[in-house]
């Protein structure tokens, strides 16, 4: 009984700290944003990531994240299309497995996926998209929301924009 136990307590163990080891983490960028031309704030100096940019920490990755869903609301409104998580998951992971994506995010941010979003830079929307950022790097990073870094996701939205809860 005690072996089998511990065995559970191990597993347990292994499967909350798995996401830590992801590339996503590591690269303190939990939503895996690639590189482009974008020159983001808290870029790293040094990527040695060939495919996903490095930030100095958590913070700036959720910063750019939440830069990114600015532009595409930027992009949905521009095209007289309706912002959602519809319209956002498609455009962040057009692989052909969106709808896990989709129902991923919204079982964690609680947020209707066909439902508008407002626009990300209002101190109003801030607590809607910190909790679809959640969703999305429970998606990304396999990180359980008992220990999502709350503070990181908000950090990085004040960083943004200057605003807070």
């Amino acid at each position: 009984l005690f072996s089998l136990l511990s065995y559970f307590l191990i597993l347990n163990l292994q499967l909350t700290m798995n996401y830590k080891l992801t590339r996503g983490w590591r690269n303190n960028n939990p939503l895996n944003i690639i590189h482009s031309k974008s020159e983001w704030q808290g870029k790293s100096p040094v990527q040695t990531d060939k495919r996903f940019v490095q930030f100095v920490s958590m913070a700036y990755g959720y910063r750019a994240a939440i830069k990114t869903l600015q532009s595409y609301y930027n992009a949905a409104r521009k095209a007289g299309k309706v912002f959602n998580l519809e319209f956002i998951i498609h455009r962040w992971c057009p692989d052909g497995k969106e709808q896990n994506y989709i129902n991923t995010v919204v079982k964690h941010s609680g947020v209707d996926q066909k439902a508008a979003l407002p626009e990300p830079r209002t101190r109003e929307a801030m607590p809607t998209f910190v909790k679809i950022m959640a969703g999305m790097t429970v998606q990304e990073c396999g990180v359980p929301i008992k220990e999502m870094p709350w503070e990181d996701i908000e950090k990085g939205y004040s960083l943004a924009y200057g605003v807070s809860n």
